[in-house]
């Protein structure tokens, strides 16, 4: 990749986008909770379509209300717009295997996850920090 594009880790580009505050790695990555319907809602529409048959609606990816995550950071848009870049598993609907995935979703398409990394006073930003950041 050339210099300056940020696409690649160790790119003089991603060392310029962290200095800009465009892209905030969080290290350690943190435990999430994903809500799909708020990122990827649009995938479960049929309106208008006849549904797909067995094979496809068993091996297709499906999603339940909430799903377990690994945020690695924040990236911000030009216009201020805040997104979560996460890491998560979506499973097949037959529950027979997932994909792993990484995703750049909305803000409020994750909450902070229950463990105790992520409780109060564990040095986290959420994304209200981020939406108000700079």
């Amino acid at each position: 990749m050339n210099e300056g594009t940020g696409s690649a880790a160790g790119d003089a580009g991603v060392a310029d986008l962290i200095d800009a505050g465009t892209w905030l790695p969080l290290d350690p990555p943190r435990p999430v909770i994903f809500i799909p319907a708020e990122a990827i809602g649009w995938a479960a529409r049929l309106a208008g379509r006849r549904p797909p048959p067995l094979r496809v609606r068993s091996w297709g990816l499906t999603y339940p209300p909430e799903l377990p995550a690994t945020q690695t950071g924040w990236v911000r848009f030009c216009t201020g717009i805040w997104a979560a870049t996460i890491t998560v598993d979506l499973p097949t609907f037959n529950r027979r295997t997932h994909l792993t995935a990484d995703l750049w979703v909305p803000a409020d398409a994750i909450r902070l996850s229950a463990t105790p990394a992520a409780q109060p006073g564990a040095a986290d930003t959420t994304a209200d920090d981020h939406r108000h950041a700079r």
